[in-house]
């Protein structure tokens, strides 16, 4: 499972874990992040949030990325890409993690679908610089999330905590 990788955290959902891994690689403001085109919201609203570029590609009908739909001048800006295992069918990223490496972008394993498993030629969750998964779609929790990685010791997680004004009377 995705918890057995050598560095991890627990975060409050998938979507704080994307928003984590984010934060995990410093990426500069406005950094472009390729996204799939097919996705829930929750997928894009992390990156909003940590103030970056969604850009987006299409998907094979395998569910891997179609890598040919990503223009070269995207590829050029992108800093990080965000793959998914949809409907918890793990599959190998062997071909997504060789085009990241060529292109020096950061890869985010979406596992909010698929935590157990083997995927290819790794375990789920190794392919990725990160891994995101979003545990009260497998366990019996209101909200839990896990940031993970096979590779990068984690930093300190930084929680953002929302300020609300105080009323004036």
């Amino acid at each position: 499972s995705v918890e057995s990788l050598p560095y991890t955290a627990l975060t409050t959902s998938g979507r704080a874990a994307i928003f984590q891994a984010l934060q995990q690689m410093q990426l500069p403001p406005q950094s472009v992040v390729l996204v799939p085109t097919y996705h829930c919201p929750t997928m894009v609203a992390p990156v909003l949030l940590a103030s970056h570029k969604p850009a987006y590609f299409g998907i094979r009908t395998d569910g891997l990325p179609n890598l040919q739909s990503i223009g070269s001048a995207v590829t050029k800006q992108a800093r990080a890409m965000l793959v998914s295992h949809y409907f918890g069918l793990a599959q190998s990223l062997h071909e997504v993690r060789a085009w990241c490496d060529a292109n020096n972008i950061a890869l985010i394993e979406d596992c909010a679908h698929c935590y157990f498993g083997q995927a290819g030629e790794r375990p789920i969750g190794a392919w990725g610089d990160y891994c995101t998964a979003s545990l009260s779609k497998f366990f019996p929790v209101p909200e839990a999330g896990l940031l993970g990685s096979a590779k990068h010791a984690l930093h300190p997680i930084l929680y953002l905590l929302r300020l609300v004004p105080k009323r004036l009377s």
